[in-house]
């Protein structure tokens, strides 16, 4: 046999393979190589992801309620003090200005109840705790 009979006769023996399988099977590879933590820390963001797309729905589906909603979103402490964010929906700034809870804005209407909840937060724990408190 020839050495160019040969070389075609290779040719002819190999296989081409389907561009889709080598890209599933270098994939499936690759799984399988990463390591125990790579997985956790690749599981607990598609977890964040999850949580975070059934907060936004449920988020939109308060937003549209006829029921009173508000939640806290977060909060950062600030060198003016501490700084919350909220979310609300209609129906709460109705409910609060419904008990007589005032503000030129819905902003300032909410801003206006977190103050007085604040400032009962706090007569509440000085006369539970009158020994432990600052004010005193």
């Amino acid at each position: 046999m020839t050495k160019e009979n040969k070389k075609n006769k290779e040719e002819e023996s190999k296989v081409k393979l389907d561009p889709d399988m080598v890209a599933a099977i270098r994939k499936q590879i690759m799984k399988e190589m990463r390591s125990e933590k790579e997985i956790v820390r690749q599981q607990v963001i598609e977890d964040r992801e999850i949580a975070k797309k059934a907060q936004d729905e449920y988020v939109a589906l308060m937003k549209e309620s006829s029921d009173p909603w508000v939640d806290i979103q977060g909060w950062v402490t600030t060198e003016q003090g501490i700084r919350v964010e909220l979310d609300w929906n209609d129906a709460f700034v109705a409910h609060l200005k419904s008990e007589g809870i005032k503000g030129a804005d819905d902003d300032q209407v909410v801003q206006h109840w977190v103050t007085l909840l604040l400032r009962d937060m706090s007569d509440k724990l000085a006369e539970e705790n009158p020994e432990q408190s600052e004010y005193s």
